[in-house]
């Protein structure tokens, strides 16, 4: 009968021990799954921002590229052309695949933020065809004002990118 209420003891505390273990390693299970989609969405969430950055990088060389175009006597190269166009092409590449990018993570945008930079998009592309007209005139004939209206539509358009970048770094590491 000892024997027997031992035995059933000894029993009882490895059960114990095995059911602990098991949720241990549950919860742990539990933390780690956690941190895994943690880790993946602020992985998604930099690749949207490294694109975004991208983005404004070939959008201020191709603001300088064009600048310095404007600020020519002569009307622009075919090669200053060709640098401007790449520039042009690359930066929206990379904009437009960030904004593609963005509707993966799982967070909300400010409408009002969308709408900025939707806005500032589209008027970047539209001063765009004024740019491309200009650069084909003489000096004489460019706005004098010009230059400072495609730099503010430049800026606008990465400012807007700018906020959307910081905002998704901020929500993606826990910091809003």
């Amino acid at each position: 009968q000892h024997k027997k209420s031992i035995r059933t003891l000894l029993m009882a505390i490895v059960f114990l021990l095995v059911g602990c273990t098991g949720i241990l390693a549950t919860m742990e299970f539990i933390t780690t799954a956690k941190t895994y989609r943690t880790i993946q969405a602020s992985n998604q969430a930099n690749v949207v921002i490294d694109k975004l950055i991208q983005s404004a990088v070939f959008w201020f060389r191709e603001r300088g590229a064009v600048n310095y175009a404007l600020e020519s006597q002569d009307i622009a190269s075919p090669e200053t052309l060709a640098r401007i166009v790449d520039y042009r092409a690359k930066g929206d590449a990379a904009f437009e695949e960030a904004m593609l990018d963005k509707a993966e993570l799982s967070l909300t945008i400010p409408p009002d933020m969308l709408g900025a930079i939707e806005r500032d998009y589209a008027a970047l592309k539209a001063i765009r065809v004024q740019v491309d007209t200009h650069l084909q005139k003489p000096f004489a004939d460019r706005p004098a004002e010009f230059s400072q209206v495609w730099v503010k539509a430049v800026a606008q358009a990465t400012t807007a990118t700018q906020n959307l970048r910081f905002y998704i770094g901020q929500i993606s590491s826990g910091t809003s």
